[in-house]
């Protein structure tokens, strides 16, 4: 008979197991889309350099001619420093991605893809949260190095204005 101590300590190592491995397991719709939270919640929690993770470093907007990543990156740090409270010292600005409005599309080839989506900008004032840009976004996407990053995408507003 085994004693309880073992059974538990086996099932937390199955179980960390269980969680280490998931991510070598996962699809590349899951990993593109994990890409995709992880630079929204960077933006909301001000992490350049984590936000900017999922651009690829020849990154072009389709859109906007003269966005590239070097301007993304400025854009984002003007923004990080500007809309900062200055009493609170809490980011006025968050990005919401609603999950059902993701549209994701590998190629056969598995390592470009297309990723359909919208981003609603939302300002802080008077301490409640105010749609101020919404647009539909198209991304490309690509495998660098092993990893899926954005390399172009164009936009579309339905909403709003974007932020100066």
């Amino acid at each position: 008979m085994k004693t309880p101590g073992v059974v538990v300590s086996a099932t937390i190592v199955l179980a960390l197991v269980g969680y280490l491995a998931y991510p070598l397991f996962a699809s590349e719709e899951t990993r593109i889309r994990w890409v995709l939270e992880d630079s929204t919640e960077s933006f909301n929690s001000t992490y350049l350099a984590d936000c900017l993770e999922g651009f690829a470093d020849d990154y072009q907007d389709e859109t906007l001619a003269e966005l590239d990543r070097e301007l993304l990156t400025q854009a984002l740090r003007v923004a990080f420093m500007r809309e900062i409270d200055q009493q609170t010292k809490e980011f006025q600005m968050r990005v919401l991605m609603p999950e059902e409005e993701l549209q994701i599309l590998v190629a056969d080839a598995e390592d470009q893809a297309t990723a359909e989506f919208r981003l609603h900008l939302e300002k802080r004032l008077d301490e409640e949260w105010r749609p101020t840009w919404e647009l539909q976004v198209t991304a490309k996407l690509a495998k660098v190095e092993g990893d899926w990053r954005i390399r172009s995408s164009s936009h579309q507003t339905l909403f709003g204005t974007p932020p100066k």
